[in-house]
């Protein structure tokens, strides 16, 4: 176990996701709100997004551990080149 007493990632996850070690309820997690769920995304949630338009993360950027992690060159990790830096009115009109 890595992690030993550390609890950053479920301190900074803006919906309380990670409900405990190891344990997220992906019904609160705006990675699944954004991309996975389909229908509305409860009200209640709605101004814990911010700025974002798709995903989260901040439990992967909080993470000491993943300071060691390491670029890769597997193409499937890749963003496709028309995603890469989209204009926002492209993803406004997305249905």
């Amino acid at each position: 176990e890595q992690c030993g007493r550390c609890v950053a990632c479920i301190t900074t996850c803006p919906t309380g996701a990670i409900v405990a070690p190891y344990t997220v309820d992906a019904r609160r997690c705006i990675s699944y709100l954004t991309i996975e769920l389909e229908g509305a995304i409860p009200e209640e949630f709605r101004p814990l997004l911010g700025n974002r338009i798709y995903g989260c993360d901040d439990c992967q950027l909080i993470c000491p551990w993943n300071r060691f992690s390491q670029l890769t060159d597997e193409d499937d990790f890749s963003p496709r080149a028309a995603l890469h830096a989209p204009q926002l009115i492209d993803l406004f009109n997305w249905t």
